[in-house]
């Protein structure tokens, strides 16, 4: 069983180009039902994560507003990387205000973890959308990047990355996927619970108006 941080790895291997390049695979066509619905259901699964994302991002920038308008305008021009990293940053400064260590150091470590696995499904989208799938090979490497390299004698050249993806190694992803639309949403209400009981230790011995008054400078 794989640690909450250990990526789910993909063998690669790196080949150049000879003379002319032949990507015409045999394997596309005899396992093509095979991926097509791995890769639909993975599809579907990262949609849900930008979902549950997009509506993250509205709650925190404009979470007392009755119209979510706003937010999705500012949404709409993010590319999912970037939703990740502004979600990670508000997040990140939420976590430090939370004045007692324990909630801190907890928060801390399960916003590392989405921060980490968030990218990761990121980039594997983008591998699943930008390969060859024609150049698919019976070991299940297909070609998911072309490059070109120089070394120090100027050797330089068109290189393939290719990648081991099977219907296997795809479904991880999607299973990562849905937990991961699971962790967003229990990652916020963790949050707020935190900022409660946060809030009830600062005001500990204070009088009713005093822990709202308390209350209300809070983030949540």
């Amino acid at each position: 069983m794989r640690k909450p941080l250990q990526p789910i790895t993909l063998e690669k291997e790196v080949i150049p180009l000879e003379l002319r390049d032949n990507p015409w695979g045999t394997e596309l066509s005899r396992k093509f039902d095979d991926y097509s619905k791995a890769i639909g259901q993975f599809l579907i699964a990262f949609s849900c994560i930008e979902t549950h994302l997009d509506r993250a991002l509205i709650d925190a920038l404009y979470k007392d507003k009755d119209y979510d308008g706003q937010g999705l305008r500012i949404a709409k021009y993010l590319s999912f990387s970037e939703k990740v990293q502004l979600y990670i940053e508000i997040d990140s400064e939420l976590v430090g205000w939370l004045s007692y260590r324990s909630f801190s150091k907890v928060m801390r470590r399960k916003l590392k973890i989405l921060d980490i696995k968030l990218n990761e499904q990121g980039q594997f989208r983008n591998k699943i959308a930008h390969a060859r799938w024609l150049t698919l090979n019976k070991t299940g490497f297909v070609r998911i990047k072309v490059g070109e390299k120089y070394d120090s004698d100027y050797q330089g050249g068109i290189r393939f990355e290719n990648a081991k993806i099977t219907p296997k190694i795809i479904m991880k992803f999607t299973r990562q996927a849905f937990a991961l639309r699971t962790r967003i949403d229990s990652f916020g209400d963790e949050l707020e619970d935190y900022f409660d009981k946060d809030l009830d230790k600062l005001a500990g011995g204070r009088k009713p108006e005093q822990k709202k008054n308390l209350k209300d400078t809070a983030p949540f």
